[in-house]
């Protein structure tokens, strides 16, 4: 999400290793890139320098023409994709296969930015698994359409969805056009997108994303509780949001299977801790997170006659980082790049203390595999992400500021805890989160009937800040646009 980075360890001239913020692909990347194949050995000169991001030019339409002849369709904006399909990307195409599997509605995947695998490459790729098999026998695929000369055909009755921040720009430009009914779109929001960036023009690009008029679908929520209390988007510019017009899922945490207490309580298995080390991601606070572990270390809390070992998932390389060296002592930590899932699920079923960062509102989803495997797991609070919260999802959750000393001493609780094994299996059997994909709680009919109703309600939501509101909306949300008005004035 946001401007993104290559990360090369290789030593040749422009692939020096740094994270390199770039705003366009040049004509070598693009060529590396666009020659990359599905099981193709990668090397160096495969590795693309250059990432879009957010530029100016994501401002306009796509290009389209309206028929009546046309299907209804949902049609998904995003951004490439690669082989690691994983979070956000991979909950994006369940909802859009649970939408075939529910509706008679058409589905349509747009690639905005000609970034990522072509369209015979990701449907290779999305044919590996088996909760996809609607997005690859009935899905659309557009490729690289923003500013494409091949224009897209709709119906006037369809919706769009943005995916990330820079798309519901290329959405809100393009419901402008006078054929298109519905001027709403539908933002399927992932994370609080504006705590990416510093306070910086990127910071604003993000928070301005939200003032469009919007359906929204929001990851967790947790996130959802964000901007409905800190009156973001949604919750601004209207009185009435939910049930009608907004829907939290719970991204579903599919059981991998518990082991026994006696594997568990096994003596000679070494004990483990599961760390989310995702480096290159700034809110996943990665050097707090080794700085944490190497001050436990120090303190001796993995030292007794159960041997210890750390191992770190969600890094985009293997790797090795040697804990405890601040006091002389040295314990090293393992990490793996882009775990499998039979692996992964090996490592989280004989996995003991979890531990996961993340600066956001939204909880991410490796804490949650890891309570729902019984791992007794140190994440952190933030704003509505509150310690009440999240014990009620899982009393395995051990959830503390996130300062050093309340990692450190949270490591140190969920160290002790994890002995008691009856106890963390016992709230791994009773997680409070959805567990299908298909579920009430997730991708279900609950939202998939709101999902429909909003192809129906075309008017705008809200006007822009500045504009009056139209007669269309409801009394409520005009009287409150008037009363915001008169506060303004009020405070000039």
């Amino acid at each position: 999400c946001g401007p993104r980075y290559s990360l090369s360890l290789c030593k040749e001239p422009g692939f020096t290793g740094e994270r390199i913020p770039v705003a366009a692909l040049d004509s070598r990347a693009a060529v590396a890139m666009n020659g990359f194949r599905e099981g193709e050995p990668f090397n160096c000169r495969m590795t693309p320098k250059y990432f879009i991001g957010y530029t100016i030019g994501q401002r306009q339409p796509l290009p389209v023409s309206v028929s009546e002849d046309e299907p209804v369709q949902l049609n998904v904006l995003m951004t490439g994709v690669g082989r690691d399909l994983t979070g956000g990307p991979l909950s994006t195409m369940r909802f859009m296969n649970a939408l075939l599997a529910q509706t008679n509605l058409g589905v349509r995947w747009i690639n905005v930015d000609g970034e990522g695998l072509r369209e015979r490459e990701i449907l290779a790729h999305i044919a590996k698994y088996p909760d996809l098999d609607l997005l690859h026998s009935k899905g659309q695929f557009v490729f690289g359409a923003l500013g494409s000369n091949r224009k897209i055909p709709m119906n006037p009755n369809d919706l769009l969805m943005a995916t990330l921040s820079y798309t519901s720009y290329i959405c809100h430009a393009t419901v402008q056009h006078p054929k298109l009914k519905n001027k709403n779109f539908l933002y399927f929001i992932q994370d609080f997108e504006p705590i990416f960036f510093a306070h910086s023009a990127d910071h604003l690009v993000a928070l301005e994303s939200y003032t469009y008029p919007h359906f929204g679908v929001y990851s967790t929520p947790f996130l959802q509780s964000w901007f409905r209390e800190m009156k973001y988007g949604q919750y601004r510019y209207m009185d009435v949001v939910e049930p009608k017009f907004s829907f939290a899922a719970e991204p579903a945490i599919t059981p991998r299977g518990l082991p026994s207490k006696a594997a568990l309580d096994d003596p000679k298995r070494p004990r483990r801790v599961l760390v989310y080390a995702r480096s290159h991601a700034e809110r996943n606070a990665y050097q707090l997170t080794i700085d944490s572990l190497s001050v436990a270390v120090c303190k001796g809390y993995f030292d007794g006659d159960l041997s210890w070992q750390i191992i770190g998932v969600g890094s985009v390389r293997d790797d090795v980082e040697i804990l405890g060296s601040m006091c002389g002592r040295r314990m090293e930590m393992t990490i793996l790049k882009n775990v499998p899932e039979n692996q992964y699920r090996q490592l989280v079923q004989l996995g003991d203390v979890g531990l996961s960062l993340m600066v956001s509102p939204h909880p991410s989803l490796p804490p949650f595999d890891f309570v729902a495997a019984g791992l007794v797991t140190v994440t952190n609070s933030f704003g509505t992400k509150t310690p009440k919260r999240l014990t009620k999802v899982s009393k395995n959750f051990v959830v503390v500021e996130p300062y050093l000393i309340n990692i450190v001493e949270g490591l140190r609780i969920a160290t002790i805890r994890s002995q008691n094994t009856i106890e963390r299996l016992r709230n791994a059997a009773s997680m409070n989160w959805e567990s299908s994909w298909t579920g009430e709680r997730c991708y279900g009919e609950p939202v998939i009937q709101l999902v429909q109703s909003w192809f129906k309600h075309t008017d705008p939501l809200w006007e822009l800040e500045g504009s009056l509101p139209p007669a269309a909306l409801q009394k409520g949300n005009a009287s409150r646009a008037k009363r915001r008005e008169s506060d303004e004035f009020d405070e000039e």
